[in-house]
């Protein structure tokens, strides 16, 4: 019988810097700019089986001196700080990581020590209506040919659509991701160019060749980098939907969810007219981890 190997969650060494197991040693300490990738962190982002990045908005606005002793005490090989002009408060701060791997993106206990520390120094991310929990995905895992690097257009387009037709609106979202605001939920041409010709003619999306026709026709409209699904990264794609939080639970559970998407369209991506959102829920209840907080929002269901 064969056995099935347990992967272990690459614990924090050092709740100060912030060091981590089973990622390779990194001489990084400092506060960047917004966007300024400390250069001894740039790697591929699928080194190591990393496939999946995150980054905590929050500030300090009751403890001015929380975010000094966060940055300045900060050594780690797996995360940075920056600041961020977008957001509001005091003393605003992103927590970037590099492209993790699955098993620690979507385990609650991989994120307790770095939300317990920044916690006990005044930092605060939900009660801050402009913080966000950005998931950043590798391209490749939205669809099966790793070779074709640059390529992956006609993928991605399946995948926004996909997004458009069944995350954009759905009643569940809101309780996922928390966020009350829509100012993300745009620019998804394809999905909205799919939901009227739902509306109009509802067979449609049982065509294949409407389909095609529809995300071809699409490509050439606008896509920001300020959307719920950002396209415009060359080697990820960006999940902006989540607001911000400093529970370890909730940053799981959302990088879970960007991870299983992913496998979705990988599996339906280029056969749309196949899917509805029953098959896709189903889909995302039966792939949660047992104790994941998704398994209150999706029902598994033996429906393929």
């Amino acid at each position: 019988m064969k056995t099935k190997k347990i992967k272990k969650i690459s614990k924090c060494i050092d709740i100060d810097a912030q060091k981590y197991e089973n990622y390779p040693p990194a001489n990084y300490t400092g506060f960047n700019g917004y966007h300024t990738l400390p250069s001894n962190f740039t790697r591929s982002v699928n080194e190591l089986g990393g496939c999946c990045g995150v980054e905590i908005e929050m500030s300090f606005d009751k403890n001015e001196w929380g975010r000094k002793i966060f940055t300045d005490s900060l050594s780690s090989n797996l995360i940075w700080a920056s600041s961020d002009g977008s957001l509001s408060g005091v003393q605003p701060l992103e927590i970037c990581t590099v492209p993790l791997m699955r098993y620690d993106a979507t385990s609650p206990a991989f994120w307790k020590p770095l939300c317990k520390r920044l916690v006990q120094l005044g930092a605060r991310s939900r009660k801050n209506a402009t913080t966000g929990l950005h998931v950043h995905v590798d391209r490749r895992n939205f669809y099966s040919k790793t070779d074709r690097a640059g390529s992956d257009e006609y993928e991605i387009m399946c995948a926004r659509t996909i997004y458009g037709l069944y995350v954009q609106d759905a009643p569940w979202k809101k309780t996922l991701f928390q966020r009350s605001n829509n100012n993300y939920a745009v620019k998804n041409i394809q999905g909205e160019i799919m939901k009227v010709v739902q509306t109009i003619l509802p067979e449609a999306i049982r065509s294949k060749e409407c389909v095609e026709k529809i995300i071809n026709e699409a490509r050439g409209g606008a896509i920001e980098r300020y959307s719920e699904f950002n396209c415009t990264n060359a080697k990820t794609i960006e999940f902006r939907c989540g607001k911000g939080t400093l529970n370890p639970e909730r940053i799981a559970a959302t990088a879970e969810f960007a991870l299983i998407f992913a496998d979705y369209c990988k599996a339906y991506g280029k056969r749309i007219p196949m899917t509805s959102q029953k098959h896709f829920e189903a889909f995302i209840g039966r792939h949660t981890r047992k104790n994941s907080m998704l398994r209150t929002i999706f029902k598994p269901s033996e429906e393929e």
